[in-house]
């Protein structure tokens, strides 16, 4: 087996080693949130029970549900309650005009979203007031009548907080409105108002719909006073289609994959990768060795030298050696004879160095051969000698 191939296994398991020793396996209750705004999920945020009870309030083949990007099918709808359930609803200039032809034609319309945004009148849309978050709320009805809502109602469900938001509508800056259904604090979540000359209702609460509400006893309350404000004989369940009307996926990969020319260039792209990672790892050079600097040896060997003379107390020699080395300098870089009488005066005018400093230096250098040097004059000597190497010309 290759070296490479032994590198990526090993990666690989010890990846897998340390997945399992930081994570933790554990059991959690089996709740699936659902779909969200769907009518045929049972899960928290699905709109079956409130789709069934549509049913039952109605008779039987009067509910219909579209899925549908505009409205043009209303022109064929008569004695029909539209109920527009989604999130966000987004009404532009076309499909408000198609829905106030179906109103003027004596039909009723409800929109039920807590993202609400119609392109003409941006004043309906509903607002969420943080400073107002609360795990229950007081809900009062425009007869008087009240009823509480909670957010969460299943000690089990941990999907959800148990303390939310309320929308609301500013029926101060909407003309013509008038509340049906207010939040203990003055909010008014349920509304009646004209667009266009034209009565519409608009409902900014709708998990008071969904199916997490379903055990609350307020549940059926407000299903029941929400449609007592209509008379017609049938209802309409509106949800817009996005995805068939753009043409693509929510995913991008399932775009890209759906794509002739993009899928071809991901599979290549990947293929290439996947080429360059198995020849790029394979080392293309045998490793090239370090070849150490060469070592100063001569300065090894007077740190020896030194060390052993120091340690022997033998000062005089290492004088005889500082001698032998002054006078070789002297020969070497001025051509002058030490045995030459005129060897310090002619020493001096050649370096342009003192005369005094040199005879103190060979007065010293000299005393080595019949007197024992101590170290103050040892180290006298030695400054002397570097003072004058640093002072020569």
């Amino acid at each position: 087996m290759k070296r490479y191939i032994q590198i990526i296994i090993a990666v690989v398991l010890l990846l897998v080693i340390l997945i399992f020793s930081v994570c933790e396996i554990k059991d959690v209750p089996d709740i699936d949130p659902g779909g969200w705004y769907s009518i045929e999920e049972e899960g928290l945020m699905g709109l079956k029970l409130f789709y069934e009870l549509l049913g039952n309030y109605y008779s039987e083949g009067d509910v219909e549900y579209r899925l549908e990007y505009d409205f043009e099918y209303l022109d064929s709808l008569n004695n029909t309650l539209l109920i527009v359930f989604d999130s966000p609803v987004n009404i532009d200039s076309t499909h408000l005009v198609q829905i106030t032809d179906f109103l003027e034609a004596g039909n009723e319309a409800l929109i039920v979203s807590s993202d609400i945004y119609l392109e003409t009148h941006p004043e309906l849309s509903p607002q969420t007031d943080y400073a107002y978050r609360d795990s229950s709320y007081i809900l009062i009805w425009s007869d008087g009548d009240s009823m509480s809502f909670k957010h969460n109602l299943d000690e089990q469900v941990q999907h959800f907080s148990s303390s939310g938001n309320i929308n609301y509508f500013e029926t101060d800056s909407i003309a013509n409105s008038e509340s049906l259904l207010n939040a203990s604090f003055k909010k008014s979540l349920f509304i009646s108002t004209e667009v266009d000359s034209q009565k519409l209702y608009l409902h900014s609460e709708p998990m008071l719909f969904l199916n997490k509400s379903y055990n609350s006893t307020s549940y059926l309350t407000n299903f029941n006073k929400t449609l007592n404000h209509f008379s017609s004989a049938k209802v309409v369940l509106h949800q817009e289609n996005y995805k068939n009307h753009y043409s693509y996926d929510s995913s991008v990969l399932k775009y890209i994959l759906s794509q002739r020319p993009l899928k071809y260039a991901y599979y290549l792209t990947l293929l290439s990768g996947l080429l360059y990672f198995f020849f790029s790892s394979k080392r293309k050079q045998r490793e090239i060795p370090i070849i150490e600097k060469s070592k100063n040896t001569s300065l090894d060997y007077v740190d020896t030298t030194s060390g052993l003379f120091m340690a022997q107390n033998q000062n005089a020699k290492l004088v005889r050696h500082m001698k032998r080395n002054f006078i070789y300098k002297a020969k070497s870089a001025y051509f002058l004879n030490p045995e030459d009488p005129r060897f310090v005066e002619k020493l001096a005018k050649k370096s342009k160095c003192s005369i005094d400093q040199i005879n103190s230096i060979m007065r010293q250098l000299n005393l080595a051969d019949t007197h024992d040097f101590n170290d103050d004059q040892l180290i006298r000597l030695y400054n002397d000698i570097n003072s004058f190497n640093k002072n020569r010309k």
